[in-house]
């Protein structure tokens, strides 16, 4: 497991708070693009979190992202992840945790639709 990384978040240059999603383009504090960055290891990716722009860090993704990485912290064990796990964030949120065909470690979150179904042709990639 220490070794698994996910392609989901990236590294930059800084000393702390050098993990971002995907979605972050560049790093504000180094200016390290993700394209030229290696991926991050899904174990720090659990223990330290991730880093985006102050001004997005009330986006609901965002929000979302990190409600998933704090469960995960509390009922996944890095060295022993779930083959199979399904759990509720809370009312409005479902987690899916599992080990996918090429024995990638996955954790997705859905969304309950208007409809009151969660929505799983749409997850949120924790991991």
């Amino acid at each position: 497991m220490n070794n698994v990384t996910t392609d989901k978040y990236w590294d930059c240059e800084c000393e702390k708070d050098f993990i971002h999603p995907k979605e972050i383009g560049s790093c504000p504090d180094c200016g390290s693009l993700k394209d030229e960055q290696p991926d991050s290891h899904v174990k720090e990716v659990l223990e330290l979190g991730f880093n985006v722009p102050d001004n997005m860090k009330k986006s609901a993704l965002f929000t979302i992202k990190s409600l998933g990485l704090e469960w995960l912290k509390k009922n996944v064990s890095p060295t022993e992840w779930k083959k199979d796990l399904w759990d509720g964030l809370d009312d409005n949120l479902t987690i899916h945790v599992f080990i996918d065909k090429d024995m990638a470690y996955k954790a997705m979150v859905f969304r309950r639709d208007l409809g009151g179904h969660f929505d799983l042709d749409h997850p949120i990639e924790i991991v």
